[in-house]
């Protein structure tokens, strides 16, 4: 009997996902649970497990494709255990010379069975991959780089966000003079009594988290024509792995001390990099945080993502030359940017977000660092 394999839900905002690679191909006996492809979804991989004991008949997505949630992804035999090599539905084969010469030449096995065969019952040979592999047109004076399944994702993600939300970005410098005279008093001591690792994104965040409580449209969402705001601060730490990014969340990043952020930051960006981040720990972010200086930047202006009102870019710590009173004197200075959604809030109202900020970065808030 021929049963449908559909994308499950995978969680209760996703609704699609990409394709990374099937762990079966055509024609392979498998098992109910046994992983059958690797998807990915906001940057996370995830295994789907096949719900039927069976045979796959035909694969209906090829690699990188965007599937929606309660698509049919496949075709599968079930009650049998005969594996019939069966290619695009059709009872057919691909020879091992053939599957061999297309592995050599970088040729997937999704990519074959969309090659049309010349040979009985359409039967793919050699001869049909090469002609493939002739007409495959290219620039010599380029190269094509395949998109990964997260880069798709971060580019549909930023391609909603660019069409739909108007948005406007205001920088401004921040001494953080105070801020690296206490890393360099206590930093070390820490890290040795409480394993914490205490940085300047750290001092960062817990700044963003303050003023937001003071500021509270910073953390809303435009929503049906009304402006949504959140109760939670839940901020997103855009986070490099391996040239992808990836956004876990500090849930209810204003309850936390500075300590606390410190840790959850080092925590968060440890598993992202070990690829050890779960479904959840990514989703419901409320505004994100990243931080382009690591990488050197003074100043960027970074895109709001698609289901939120602001997005706080960092560049890189550097020395600046001030005139204070008749003296002058070295600063520890860095660029912040509040990029918006001017739908709901005005430039006052985020220059007024950023001078709380400062207040709290320059050692002027009601709390000491």
């Amino acid at each position: 009997m021929k049963e449908k394999i559909l994308l499950p839900k995978l969680g209760e905002s996703i609704t699609s996902a990409v394709i990374v690679r099937w762990l079966k191909k055509v024609g392979d006996s498998i098992k109910r649970d046994e992983p059958l492809l690797e998807v990915s979804t906001d940057k996370v991989n995830t295994e789907v497990p096949s719900p039927f004991d069976g045979i796959l008949l035909e694969i209906l997505f090829i690699e990188n494709s965007e599937v929606q949630v309660g698509e049919v992804l496949a075709f599968m035999e079930i009650g049998t255990v005969e594996n019939k090599n069966i290619i695009n539905g059709k009872s057919d084969f691909l020879s091992p010379v053939v599957i061999n010469f297309a592995k050599e030449h970088g040729i997937s096995i999704s990519e074959l069975e969309n090659i049309q065969g010349s040979g009985s019952s359409k039967r793919v040979s050699k001869k049909d991959v090469e002609e493939y592999i002739k007409n495959r047109k290219q620039d010599s004076n380029s190269e094509r780089i395949k998109v990964s399944p997260s880069r798709k994702v971060i580019s549909d993600i930023l391609m909603r966000s660019a069409k739909n939300i108007p948005s406007a970005t205001l920088i401004d410098e921040f001494n953080v003079s105070k801020v690296e005279a206490y890393l360099l008093r206590e930093k070390e001591k820490i890290l040795k009594s409480k394993n914490i690792k205490v940085t300047i994104t750290a001092f960062v965040a817990w700044a963003i988290s303050r003023a937001i409580k003071k500021y509270p449209l910073i953390n809303s969402v435009f929503d049906n024509g009304d402006i949504l705001v959140k109760k939670h601060v839940n901020m997103g730490l855009a986070v490099n792995v391996d040239g992808e990014l990836v956004v876990p969340i500090i849930r209810d990043c204003s309850m936390l001390s500075l300590l606390e952020i410190a840790a959850k930051i080092g925590d968060l960006s440890k598993r992202a990099r070990e690829g050890k981040i779960e479904q959840e720990e990514i989703k419901g972010g409320t505004i994100t945080l990243t931080n382009f200086g690591v990488g050197g930047a003074l100043i960027g202006i970074p895109i709001i993502g698609s289901d939120q009102g602001a997005i706080i870019g960092m560049g890189a710590l550097h020395k600046k030359v001030v005139l204070e009173g008749d003296k002058l004197t070295n600063r520890d200075v860095i660029m912040i940017s509040l990029t918006f959604d001017h739908r709901l809030i005005d430039g006052i109202y985020g220059c007024q977000f950023l001078n709380e900020m400062k207040r709290w970065i320059e050692g002027d808030g009601e709390e000491s660092f």
